[in-house]
């Protein structure tokens, strides 16, 4: 993988300035420890986004299911 190929993928996953400085640093240093601990790190910060979008479309659905079940609609 180029290095220009690495700041692309990183921009597209939502990196912002500043992880993508401090991944590439590590990159040119060898560090690939210290790549995974970010790259893991901003996984599980999406993951938890995931979560709590989850979480608001069952409130949703649940409200579906409320309003249906009052009304008779099925």
């Amino acid at each position: 993988m180029t290095q220009e190929n690495l700041i692309q993928n990183l921009k597209d996953a939502g990196f912002d300035k500043t992880s993508i400085q401090l991944f590439n640093r590590f990159w040119k240093e060898k560090k690939q420890n210290e790549q995974l601990e970010i790259l893991y790190g901003k996984r599980n910060e999406l993951l938890d986004h995931i979560h709590l979008d989850e979480q608001k479309i069952n409130n949703i659905d649940y409200l579906i299911f409320q309003m249906k079940k009052e009304h008779n609609i099925i």
